[in-house]
């Protein structure tokens, strides 16, 4: 839009459409209103005089109608590290008769695949949690590119299920010191042949930039089945999973905090929620508690996963209270733009889950604040 002043014959200044497009820009941007003078231009005053300009988000990098998905980056030290996670949506599952209201090219493999990449470059996490990877290989020569090592594990091979979960550390600030795939023995799986999976893995800072008070952690990647709140058979099978992960870190070197991050299945509030957050349940190393709820005074993301089945909370990153504090989450995607393509996979997100993200800043165990719930 621009600005028409009144010309040397009189009449009243007027606003005119003048063209509509991207401003080179794969992004949303705002548009900030800037009074100008005609003198100060250098032209006449009877010329068309623009009075928006264009300020992009950054980073620039998201397809039109996402929404912003600037956090903090990568962090030089490592006072301050931020995890994401990610359900990038199966393969297999992409298919017309699971996502009825999609088109062809939201659902096409290498079409999500790019989209992906320019997310994950966007989010620019320290470490990538990421569920229902298919194409491991495609996804690790991916993440190298960015500047991540990482490892796969597969859901155990019950029926036709080739999805599993991947953990990506940047090179530059971490090691990996060791790393296990923990499913429970039950033969049981979900309607996609999944069973439960914890991923765990013990990251250490580099030498480069490790102080000595910087010590180790470990980031447990999650994937677990469904059920309904009041099933007290998947309430117990989850728990199980839980406390068989958990057992996996405190066998190994050490009690060190952790990150629990991925697809949990389970409401906001409800009892698997609730015991999670439990301060008794995991030892005080590990006490739990969720970013989100944490930097938004008690509230949970509106959704989590976004499809014509389900709109609500699935996904979550759980911390240890007694080493991290949330300094920063991402901006969950509105409703509006999960609902522009009546729902999500869309030509636009690749999945039908939403990426979380959060900044932890290490603190002290004195230092710690935790809500009088607990």
């Amino acid at each position: 839009w621009v600005f028409v002043p009144p010309g040397s014959s009189g009449g009243s200044p007027e606003f005119e459409f003048l063209q509509c497009g991207n401003m080179g820009q794969t992004v949303g941007c705002e548009l900030e209103c800037v009074a100008r003078q005609a003198r100060d231009s250098g032209k006449s005053a009877d010329r068309p005089i623009p009075l928006v300009e264009p300020r992009c988000y950054e980073p620039a990098v998201m397809q039109p109608a996402t929404w912003p998905t600037k956090c903090a980056s990568r962090r030089k030290g490592l006072q301050e590290l931020s995890v994401a996670s990610f359900d990038i949506l199966a393969d297999d599952e992409c298919v017309a008769s699971h996502f009825p209201y999609c088109t062809t090219q939201a659902l096409h493999k290498d079409s999500r695949l790019k989209l992906l990449r320019e997310q994950l470059r966007a989010l620019d996490s320290d470490i990538v949690c990421l569920q229902e990877v298919c194409d491991f290989a495609s996804v690790t020569q991916m993440m190298s590119t960015m500047g991540y090592d990482g490892v796969c594990h597969s859901h155990q091979k019950v029926s036709d299920a080739s999805d599993g979960v991947a953990t990506f550390w940047s090179t530059a600030k971490f090691t990996c010191s060791y790393h296990a795939a923990v499913q429970l023995p039950d033969p049981s799986c979900d309607e996609l042949g999944r069973t439960d999976i914890a991923q765990v893995a013990a990251l250490e800072p580099v030498r480069s930039v490790s102080k000595v008070d910087d010590e180790p952690f470990w980031v447990c990647n999650v994937h677990l089945r469904y059920h309904t709140p009041s099933d007290p058979k998947g309430i117990d099978r989850t728990r199980a999973a839980l406390r068989s992960a958990f057992q996996a870190m405190d066998n190994q070197e050490g009690m060190w905090p952790v990150v629990l991050a991925g697809v949990f299945n389970v409401f906001p509030l409800g009892p698997v929620y609730q015991w999670i957050v439990g301060q008794d349940n995991f030892g005080e190393c590990f006490r739990l508690m969720s970013a989100y709820q944490f930097y938004h005074a008690g509230q949970e993301p509106a959704f989590t996963c976004y499809n014509h089945l389900l709109k609500n909370t699935v996904d979550y990153i759980f911390f240890s209270s007694t080493r991290f504090q949330p300094a920063e989450v991402l901006q969950t995607m509105p409703e509006q733009v999960a609902a522009a393509s009546t729902a999500l996979p869309s030509e636009v997100h690749p999945s039908d889950h939403i990426p979380l993200k959060v900044v932890l800043r290490r603190v002290a165990a004195s230092d710690c604040t935790v809500s009088d719930s607990d």
